[in-house]
């Protein structure tokens, strides 16, 4: 877990990094455009979706691809997939995935080549 943990920093760093340049230029675009009062609120509020968007993309594609090795994203145990075919209730199909190790579970619409015949 630590281990984990500690392979996440240069994302954060990134993340952080791109949040403060987008905080700067937004303050300093709000007080050319005269909202000397409000430009750090401005700043602050766009360095943080900016830094909080790459770091929920982050997450999200390590998730992703922890998904597709089948290899739980909390504790690196082994998932197990089960995967619904497409039919009149379920038009998109369905993928699971469970961990027995610590009660992990993700459900999906996800269709393959044998959903449409």
């Amino acid at each position: 877990m630590l281990r984990r943990g500690l392979a996440e920093i240069p994302t954060l760093a990134i993340a952080c990094a791109a949040g403060l340049a987008w905080a700067v230029a937004a303050e300093r675009l709000a007080v050319r455009m005269g909202s000397d009062e409000m430009a750090p609120t401005l700043g602050a509020v766009a360095g943080l979706a900016v830094a909080g968007s790459l770091w929920l993309r982050s997450v999200r594609e390590t998730a992703r691809a922890s998904l597709d090795r089948l290899v739980c994203p909390r504790c690196e145990g082994r998932l197990s997939s089960e995967h619904e075919h497409a039919s009149e209730a379920m038009p998109d199909g369905l993928q699971s995935w469970q961990c027995q190790l610590c009660g992990y579970a993700h459900a999906e619409a996800l269709t393959c080549e044998g959903c449409h015949p």
